[in-house]
């Protein structure tokens, strides 16, 4: 909406004109133009009753101002406030409090993309030009004001500051055609060129100096930047004019200057780069400004907090330089010049793929002939020349790139060149790689969709999707786990880092699974947050440092999780990864499973809101089991371990993409390059399962086990007694007042089975079990086999014998046998040792066989034998029965040797 005629003539109580804080020259301009169309308004500063402007020439057009210093305002008689160049009442200071009247009307001019917290005029001037100005020129020439030529020049000057010289991306036609208006109004170029490129003064040689020597160049994504650094006691005014005068003696594309004075730290940024936002990358510290500037003030932060902030976001808002190696789709599909149509027309479909290149074998490399597309095939197929030969028909005139072309190469040469695929050639190796339109698509649409807009603007480093849980949080959790995370997120935000809850834990909180795991993810340094928490908690912290991880540990006991937001990369497959500090997405990018990729922030202002940067929810609600990215089970084989325990946890299913990937994964060989220890690691975690015999075959099925050992292949024999194995572990829980059975090495046992004894240690050595548990799954479970053809044919038998029989066995190949056992009767032979026999142990000892008179020696040990099982078939029930038995031995004993001296 614009002014309308009236507006000049209506009679106003009181019009104040403002701007932002730390006015530039487009907002001074912007000012003076507003004075014209409102020309009984005042003007007020915001910051400042006494401006000092560096440049003599603005100074001198003060008086057109009309000022009014803010202490004088009277806020009961103000009827319109007028605000330029900015549209955030928190960039007004203390006008700020006039926003709130109901009795005053707000008039916005601003050429700033809209941004959450935006005040709404009820005149609302507002469009994206280089410069306010070029949208109040419009209204000038509406109004027929005209300008003197000194008016004229300071609105020019205000147009060419913000448009860095009608040469940055934000400018356009609007500010053209404005600065021409001005032109015919008078306005003197020389002067704003004067004052554009001013010398400095001594003081402003000092900063710059100090700017040059803090100055640190770094690169984002590919893109390089400069980021400096200013500390002073007291506010230094024309900073933008300095960030100018360092970009453009350093030729900088990007540079941030953050300037520590009178308390607060002053964040200054400008870009050249056309696909970067400065203004969206400012409002998040509640900033503003546009696309190729912009500006906050930030408060209670130190410089490194916010150079740790500001470092976080560039890893959004930098723009990638992508580069041919990283676009390229391999292998590179080729075929000779003496194909025919008909052949090049099935390769093309069995690789789904409308062009191919043609290639002709040389010295060293395959050299490029030229491409055939699928147009020229179909037609020439549709004309009966099946038998015709590519090499007739080829496109020889082929661009081609290297692999560290940049993205502008490759769009000229298939956009502009009407390439359908692009090769990829490297000096040494030829042809590399191949990149299709379809490939040059998908990366500017996974641009446009990670790029911020300043009309979209995110409030974390990416843009996932999210959605407030906080009821679903206090129905499901605890109150005491609910306090907890309320007080790490309330610490978080005191130490100035975002935390977060990660993996399992919101996994299982949306599938309605108990699970108290807390794993903390921090962006920051998740070492000196897990010590600041643990210092309010008086809690113990466990950090290790190489890992950027700690574990707070309650005064209850109760453990919590903390880790540095980090990311991983892997220098080769199945090798185990590097890590390095990250973001929160990165972290979960090097997750496993999309389910496993939600996060719950826990900072106050976003308590509760889910962050779902990998379609987590979708796949719970599907119950579908997605990797993150292709080369997932490439770079850590363990993971299809983890899919296989998962899917059958959950009752989820496997993706097919997944399924196929798995396949290729060990088709691939992986496992051969995996340590033993992590893979017994996984098949562990399978095998503790309450139920793991579905994961076991499924395992089989992908023929993992066999991928690990030819000889680890299940067979009915064995599936069936692996089903057995969970009936007699659950019936020896039942059985036992405390289990201390490992549930895996039975249904490892089991495994093995199928296995010689050679094979079997082979693959204990594999996987590296410790000496005991391989002697278990060797030879104590052939001893266990022997045992149970024993019994078959000897059952029934006394307690004491079946005691002998059974007792050298561990708890583990007892519950084997019960499985293994081939009769009801046999199992449950063993089950009365285990819930009967088992803890059966004499009352008396050996000081009561002294007592009784007799010496300590090698009849202690049998006597006692006697006593057991005399007790375990059930012919003693007490402590005196024992020594009345023990006193028949030895009376016994004595009369057939004449004496005692002869038993000593």
């Amino acid at each position: 909406m614009q002014p309308t005629s009236p507006l000049r003539s209506e009679a106003v109580v009181h019009t104040l004109i403002t701007t932002h804080k730390n006015a530039d020259l487009d907002g001074i301009a912007s000012m003076l133009a507003a004075k014209k169309l409102y020309p009984e308004a005042r003007i007020v500063l915001p910051g400042s009753d006494s401006p000092q402007f560096r440049h003599f020439f603005v100074q001198s057009l003060l008086y057109l101002f009309d000022l009014i210093p803010f202490r004088e305002v009277q806020p009961e008689t103000i009827k319109t406030l007028v605000i330029v160049d900015t549209r955030q009442k928190d960039r007004i200071g203390e006008l700020a409090s006039l926003t709130q009247s109901q009795d005053i009307a707000l008039h916005i001019y601003d050429h700033h993309p809209p941004a959450p917290g935006d005040l709404r005029g009820q005149i609302h001037v507002c469009g994206e030009t280089g410069a306010t100005v070029s949208l109040m020129v419009p209204l000038l020439i509406q109004h027929s004001i005209r300008l003197t030529p000194e008016e004229a020049t300071l609105l020019a000057m205000g147009i060419y500051e913000d448009t860095g010289h009608l040469t940055s991306n934000s400018t356009t036609a609007e500010d053209f055609e404005s600065l021409a208006w001005l032109m015919r109004q008078g306005a003197h170029l020389p002067t704003v060129g004067d004052v554009l490129t001013r010398e400095l003064d001594p003081e402003q040689v000092r900063l710059l100096n100090e700017m040059l020597d803090s100055a640190t160049e770094m690169s984002v994504h590919g893109t390089p930047l400069t980021l400096t650094r200013l500390s002073r006691e007291t506010y230094v005014p024309d900073l933008a004019f300095l960030v100018h005068h360092f970009m453009r003696m350093e030729k900088i594309s990007v540079l941030f200057l953050m300037a520590r004075m009178d308390g607060k730290i002053h964040l200054i940024g400008r870009s050249r780069l056309p696909d970067m936002n400065m203004g969206a990358l400012m409002q998040h510290f509640e900033g503003g400004g546009h696309t190729a500037a912009g500006a906050a003030t930030i408060r209670s932060q130190t410089l490194a907090q916010v150079e740790t902030r500001l470092l976080r976001l560039l890893d959004t808002y930098m723009p990638r330089r992508f580069q041919a190696l990283e676009i390229m789709s391999t292998p590179a599909h080729t075929i000779g010049p003496t194909v025919s149509f008909r052949s090049a027309s099935q390769t093309m479909t069995r690789y789904n793929v409308n062009a191919l290149l043609v290639t002709e074998k040389g010295d060293t490399q395959s050299l490029l002939l030229g491409l055939i597309t699928r147009q020229i095939v179909e037609q020439g197929l549709s004309h009966a020349m099946d038998t015709t030969l590519v090499q007739d028909y080829l496109i020889s005139e082929v661009e081609t790139v290297p692999p560290d072309a940049p993205l502008h190469l490759i769009q000229d040469a298939i956009v502009g060149g009407k390439q359908r695929v692009l090769p990829v050639m490297d000096p040494r190796h030829g042809i590399v790689g191949v990149i299709t339109r379809t490939d040059l698509l998908q990366l500017m649409v996974k641009e446009q969709e990670e790029t911020p807009s300043a009309k979209d603007v995110i409030p974390t480093d990416h843009q996932p999707r999210t959605r407030d849980i906080i009821n679903l949080m206090r129905e499901r959790l605890p109150s005491k786990i609910l306090a907890l995370l309320a007080d790490i997120g309330k610490s978080a935000d005191q130490s100035g880092c975002n935390a977060f809850v990660v993996g399992g834990f919101v996994r299982d909180l949306l599938l309605y699974r108990k699970n108290e795991d807390i794993d903390i993810v921090v962006e920051g340094d998740g070492i000196l947050f897990a010590k600041a928490f643990a210092a309010t908690r008086q809690a113990r912290v466990h950090a290790y440092s190489k890992f950027g991880t700690a574990v707070i540990t309650l005064d209850d006991g109760f453990k919590v999780d903390v880790a540095t937001a980090r990311t991983e990369y892997y220098t080769a497959p199945a090798a185990l990864p590097e890590v390095e500090k990250s973001s929160l997405k990165a972290d979960l990018y090097r997750r496993d499973f999309t389910i496993n990729t939600l996060a719950i922030q826990l900072n106050q202002s976003r308590y509760g809101t889910l962050i779902d940067h990998f379609a987590g929810q979708k796949d719970i609600k599907d119950k579908t089991l997605r990797i993150i990215h292709n080369l997932s089970f490439v770079e850590d084989p363990t993971r299809i371990f983890r899919a296989v325990r998962f899917e059958s946890r959950f009752g989820f299913s496997i993706g097919k993409l997944t399924v196929r990937l798995i396949e290729n994964a060990i088709r691939m060989g992986v496992f051969k390059r995996l340590s033993g220890a992590r893979a017994m690691g996984e098949i562990i975690a399978i095998l503790e399962e309450s139920d793991p015999v579905p994961s076991i075959l499924r395992l089989h099925e992908f023929r993992l086990l066999a991928a690990l050992h030819p000889a680890m292949a299940l067979t009915e024999t064995t599936t069936q007694l692996l089903m057995e194995s969970r009936k007699a572990l659950d019936g020896y829980e039942l059985m036992a007042e405390d289990s201390n059975c490992l549930r895996w090495l039975v249904y490892f046992m089991v495994i093995l089975t199928p296995c010689t004894s050679g094979e079997a240690r082979e693959v204990c050595r594999i996987l590296r079990l410790a000496k005991w548990q391989e002697d278990l799954c060797v030879r104590e479970r052939q001893q266990a086999d022997h045992c149970l053809k024993r019994l078959a044919k000897e059952l029934p038998l006394d307690n004491s014998i079946l005691y002998a029989r059974l007792h050298v066995f561990k708890t583990e190949v007892l519950v084997y046998m019960m499985a293994a056992a081939d009769s009801n009767r046999t199992r449950k032979a063993i089950a009365h040792f285990l819930s009967r026999l088992r803890s059966v142990r004499p009352e008396i000892q050996g000081r009561d066989l002294k007592n009784l008179g007799l010496p300590p020696g090698p009849r202690y040990k049998k006597i006692l034998i006697q006593v057991l099982d005399a007790k375990l078939n059930g012919l003693l029930q007490t402590k005196e029965d024992e020594t009345a038995f023990v006193a028949r031995i030895l009376s016994d004993t004595g009369r057939q040797n004449g004496n005692l001296e002869l038993i000593k």
